[in-house]
C-alpha cells in the first residue's frame, strides 16, 4: 500500500525508527479509513514526524512506546505546530486497533476533583469565563489543595487562615515571578 502512496520514497517510511515496519498497515488502514491520497500521505509525512520526536526521546522500538509518550508528543505539536497536531491522535488510534498500544486505566476522580469540577462549572456557568481562563484558574486552584495536602487532610479547606493563603502565594509568585 505505501508503494501506492510514496513510489519513489516508499523505503524512507518503511525505514523509520520505531514504526517504520508498521508504515505500511498504516496506509492501508488509512485507505480502509477512506481517506483521500492526498490526506495519507499528509498524514504518513506527520507519522515521519512522530517518530523523529520518539528516537529523540530514547524509544527504539514499539514495545517501548507508551500512551504518555504520544500524549507529551501531541501536546508539543499543539505548541509548535497547531494543524498538524490532530495526527498524532490518529497515529495513536491506529495503534491502539492494532494493538500496538495499550490505553492507560481511566484517570479515577478523587475528593480535589470533585471540588475542581464544582469550580470550573462555577467559572463556567455563573462568571461566564473563557475555556482558556477556566483552565488556568482551575489550574491554579489545583496546585493550592496539592500545596494544602486536601487529599489527606480533607477539613484544611474549612480552616483556612491567611497564613495558608501567603504561604502559597509565595510559592506560586517564585514560579510565575
Amino acid at each position: 500500500m505505501i508503494t501506492q502512496i510514496f513510489p519513489k520514497d516508499f523505503q524512507r517510511y518503511l525505514s523509520l525508527p520505531v514504526l517504520g515496519p508498521f508504515m505500511d498497515s498504516f496506509a492501508a488502514w488509512l485507505q480502509d479509513r477512506r481517506y483521500t491520497w492526498r490526506s495519507t500521505r499528509f498524514e504518513m509525512r506527520i507519522a515521519a514526524l512522530v517518530c523523529g520526536y520518539l528516537k529523540r526521546r530514547g524509544i527504539r522500538t514499539v514495545a517501548d512506546l507508551g500512551e504518555q509518550h504520544l500524549q507529551a508528543c501531541y501536546r508539543l505539536f499543539r505548541r509548535k505546530i497547531p494543524n498538524e497536531a490532530g495526527s498524532v491522535r490518529v497515529l495513536e488510534t491506529f495503534l491502539v486497533e492494532q494493538g500496538l498500544l495499550q490505553r492507560s486505566a481511566a484517570h479515577q476522580p478523587n475528593r480535589c476533583d470533585g471540588h475542581l469540577n464544582a469550580f470550573a462549572a462555577h467559572l463556567r456557568n455563573c462568571r461566564g469565563y473563557a475555556p482558556s481562563t477556566i483552565r488556568q484558574q482551575v489550574n491554579v486552584a489545583g496546585e493550592f489543595l496539592v500545596w494544602l495536602n486536601f487529599e489527606k487532610e480533607s477539613n484544611r479547606l474549612s480552616c483556612l487562615n491567611m497564613a495558608d493563603i501567603e504561604g502559597f502565594s509565595r510559592q506560586l509568585g517564585k514560579r510565575l515571578g
